[in-house]
């Protein structure tokens, strides 16, 4: 039986309508939505006001123990003139009185009537007693006591400086996202490329640090749309890494270097063109604004949840770390030379993954934050090096072979030092990559962050930490010439 004329609000809707059938609460969801939202700010900002007013009371109590006093002192004298400020009100003027007429007032006034002055009483400092030039400095004991020292810095909010951090993460990263979409339209469709890459490889980082947070159906299918615009970009990009190197090296090249290289750049720019084609496709078939906009709502919840952590970050950060680092370190292949290409090639992506997840919690971390991410930014950027050349190096050995095959048997020769010197270039950096692999240890990156953290965790050889010092150290050389090392590559 329905209720006529009954307002409509949530008394309304909290009763069932009978003769429809229809549950008031299919009617009232949308309402509950927008309350849901409306208490979770509320909440937030309570959370953020209750901070706040905690430092202040931190703050004032350090402050001058003698502050200013009020004195309510009662006097005698004559109400003040119009001209003064004065906390009392005046008295109700009335007609002024004729010599007929006495002069009555509504608010009898007499001037011995006390009348309430407020007196604002400051606490005296004694004075600075006078030096004499080149005199000695007066005793410790005799110099003016100004109050009590400064006080010490107040301690930070943990989870408002983690969100902050966050949001200066990934913020930029999704308006890259928006920006590069098009990158055949920038003014460098190479770096912007690049720049679209890896802001979808940081963002991937970003979803599967927090999936306990967004859930992993949501998780799912934020991860696979970034992994779409990242595989359908990725060979464009290497073919464009390719260029980089072989033009590099066309320049100071030989005569017969030279004409050689010009074959194999005139095919490997053809292959880019299909490569182009195959690229828009992919990044066609994803709505990339849509996916940012879903990111920017995601950032804004996770944001929000960390805010009401409080004691329990330290914990929460580790319980969202640590399937990074158990994923890292899963069936992690050991090589042992360089040649071993495919195998240091995986080594690198599992380091740079855990480091894009090490960088989103840096505020928390604290002093751990530098000796967990040098191993595995050292390792990024020598292997990223080996890797390039790994690449130039196949790509010139099969121009080669297929140069022989047409019978220009001197074209192919003419290839055969610059790749030898390719091949020294790859041994060197894995040379270089060592140290940072001897210390890319499950137990040490377990140990170190929780013991940061407060967690309980087991210990870990000594050897690895003297590896540590030693990699600390050692200077990172990186390759000029390599544009996966560019100065905007993370």
């Amino acid at each position: 039986m329905t209720h006529i004329g009954a307002p409509y609000g949530p008394a309304h809707l909290a009763t069932p309508i009978r003769a429809g059938g229809v549950p008031s609460s299919a009617l009232a969801r949308p309402f509950s939505r927008r309350s849901r939202a409306l208490r979770l700010a509320r909440s937030l900002a309570a959370d953020a006001l209750g901070r706040l007013a905690q430092q202040v009371d931190r703050l004032t109590t350090a402050l001058d123990p003698e502050p200013a006093r009020l004195s309510l002192q009662p006097t005698t004298s004559a109400p003040p003139t119009p001209s003064t400020r004065s906390p009392t009100r005046s008295p109700t003027r009335s007609t002024p009185a004729t010599d007929s007429t006495p002069a009555t007032d509504s608010t009898p006034h007499t001037e011995s009537a006390p009348v309430l002055e407020v007196h604002v009483v400051t606490p005296s400092r004694p004075p600075t007693p006078e030096r004499t030039v080149g005199a000695p400095p007066p005793p410790d004991n005799a110099l003016p006591n100004h109050g009590p020292p400064p006080p010490p810095d107040a301690p930070p909010l943990p989870a408002m400086a983690q969100v902050i951090h966050l949001r200066q993460r990934i913020e930029p990263q999704i308006a890259v996202l928006r920006a590069h979409a098009g990158w055949e339209q920038a003014e460098d469709p190479v770096e912007a490329l690049h720049q679209l890459r890896v802001a979808t490889r940081r963002l991937r980082a970003f979803v599967d640090a927090f999936t306990p947070m967004l859930g992993h159906k949501r998780a799912r299918r934020l991860r696979k749309r970034l992994r779409t615009v990242t595989r359908g970009v990725g060979p464009l990009r290497e073919c464009d890494v390719l260029l980089h190197g072989l033009r590099a090296a066309h320049g100071p090249a030989e005569p017969l270097l030279r004409a050689a290289l010009e074959h194999v750049i005139t095919k490997t720019e053809a292959e880019r063109h299909h490569l182009a084609k195959a690229a828009r496709k992919a990044v066609a078939g994803v709505d990339v604004h849509a996916l940012a906009d879903a990111l920017d709502d995601q950032l804004d919840r996770i944001c929000g949840r960390m805010l009401r952590l409080d004691d329990r970050l330290a914990m929460q950060t580790w319980t969202l770390l640590e399937p990074q680092v158990r994923r890292t370190f899963d069936e992690i292949p050991q090589p042992q030379v360089a040649e071993e290409v495919d195998a240091l090639h995986e080594v690198r992506t599992r380091a740079k993954r855990l480091r894009y997840a090490l960088e989103l919690f840096k505020p928390i971390l604290g002093d751990a934050y530098r000796p967990l991410r040098k191993p595995a930014k050292r390792i990024q950027r020598t292997l990223g090096d080996h890797h390039d050349t790994s690449l130039l190096v196949e790509r010139l050995r099969q121009r080669r072979e297929e140069l022989a095959d047409q019978g220009l048997h001197t074209l192919a020769e003419g290839l055969r030092p610059l790749e030898e010197q390719l091949l020294d270039r790859q041994r060197a950096s894995h040379q270089q990559a060592l140290p940072a692999l001897t210390v890319l240890v499950h137990d040490r990156y377990v140990g170190i962050a929780q013991d940061h953290l407060g967690i309980e965790r087991p210990a870990f050889e000594p050897s690895a930490e003297s590896a540590v010092e030693d990699l600390m150290q050692a200077p990172v050389e990186s390759s000029a010439s390599s544009p996966e090392e560019s100065p905007t590559d993370p």
